[in-house]
């Protein structure tokens, strides 16, 4: 009886505190909008709602305990609104940028190849892509999924509500400096996912333009074509396991923005 007088209490509090339920809302509504998975467009949107209510309710006894003093008038709160929301925003997207390494790794090695033109849809957003971007793509979703790589989002959704209180965003300089470091890294790990296939495919470009010399009558585009496939087939995959340290160096990195952003602003 008296835990559930506590939770009718917690409840009624937080109805009259909904000016800081909403500043939790928005901050959860821009990582649900924005993060991977959890912004895949097959999850239905009256799930999505739902739980960025839960995630919210959850947060809320958390967030209103290092709440600061919150503007009466609209004008004034307004912009918190619109800050807290940038900043759910914001620690989404850096998320989603681990994966648009991997994703741009596959297409780089399907334009090595020469399967770029070939394209089908994406099991996570209303796009189309190769089908090597897409194999990248849905190993880089399942190796997150495994890692339990959703979660550090709720995490770092937490330490922001205890480390940034609610009404207190403000966006520095040197978030545009990290969000440019991160767009950095994102080709950085691109290259470094495909290099070696890169190499392989390089040394075939220069055996079939050697093998066009020494024998002009044959029509190197009609042999070189199948030959690239095939080896670059090959290629990717003896090699696609050195994929595997460059993943494990992006998430890493990941969780450590995450957890760099739900501080620093």
């Amino acid at each position: 009886m008296a835990q559930r007088n506590g939770l009718v209490n917690d409840l009624l509090g937080m109805a009259l505190n909904l000016p800081v339920f909403v500043l939790v809302l928005c901050r959860a509504s821009g990582i649900m909008l924005t993060a991977p998975i959890l912004s895949s467009v097959e999850i239905p949107d009256r799930v999505k709602v739902g739980l960025t209510c839960l995630l919210s309710l959850i947060m809320y006894p958390l967030a209103a305990q290092h709440a600061g003093v919150l503007p009466a008038g609209v004008l004034g709160y307004a912009p918190l609104v619109l800050r807290e929301l940038g900043l759910g925003l914001l620690m989404g997207f850096a998320g989603g940028l681990v994966l648009g390494a991997m994703r741009a790794a596959g297409s780089l090695a399907a334009q090595t190849i020469g399967l770029g033109m070939s394209d089908v849809s994406l099991p996570d957003e209303e796009d189309t892509a190769d089908e090597i971007s897409t194999f990248f793509d849905i190993f880089c979703l399942l190796v997150f999924l495994a890692v339990d790589g959703h979660h550090w989002f709720i995490q770092a959704l937490a330490i922001s509500y205890r480390d940034i209180p609610l009404g207190q965003v403000h966006f520095s300089p040197a978030i545009a400096a990290a969000m440019q470091t991160s767009f950095s890294n994102l080709f950085l790990y691109a290259l470094r996912g495909v290099a070696p296939l890169m190499g392989i495919m390089f040394l075939v470009n220069v055996m079939l333009a050697l093998m066009a010399k020494a024998v002009p009558q044959m029509n190197i585009l009609v042999v070189g074509y199948p030959v690239k496939v095939f080896v670059g087939v090959l290629a990717l995959a003896l090699t696609f396991p050195l994929t595997w340290p460059v993943m494990h160096d992006a998430f890493s990195d990941l969780h450590t923005q995450l957890i760099a952003l739900s501080r620093a602003l």
